[in-house]
């Protein structure tokens, strides 16, 4: 977790005002089948920073396979993502109709200042 999931997190409590943020965490399954690697730290410590941070109420183990389901199980009024999304096929990935998710379909900026695979190639390259 990093400033850019921060920021994210922090619109996401200022859109919910009273509401209930619910953040969706890959499992260590979906992580390596979508990312193509294994994340660095396991689910259980991934959900454990979330829960820890001020902006979010409640975590849920994810799957980009099911996340129609999970955004129905949910019922959200708002759904966020980075705008680094906005060029990809997110109604596809979420195999949903447009018309199902854009009233509640949110892109907020992406914080183009910082990403994991930065902070990884800090600790490889020993910079800052």
């Amino acid at each position: 977790m990093h400033s850019g999931h921060i920021n994210l997190f922090k619109k996401c409590r200022l859109l919910a005002g009273d509401g209930e943020v619910v953040v969706a965490c890959l499992s260590d399954k979906a992580y390596e089948k979508y990312r193509g690697y294994r994340a660095a730290k396991p689910f259980d410590e991934r959900k454990a920073l979330l829960e820890a941070c001020k902006y979010v109420d409640r975590v849920i183990e994810s799957d980009p396979e099911k996340t129609r389901e999970e955004i129905e199980r949910v019922k959200p009024d708002i759904v966020i993502v980075g705008s680094d999304w906005a060029s990809k096929d997110i109604y596809k990935q979420y195999r949903m109709k447009k018309e199902e998710l854009a009233p509640i379909l949110v892109y907020q900026p992406y914080t183009t200042e910082i990403t994991s695979t930065m902070i990884k190639e800090r600790i490889i390259n020993g910079t800052k």
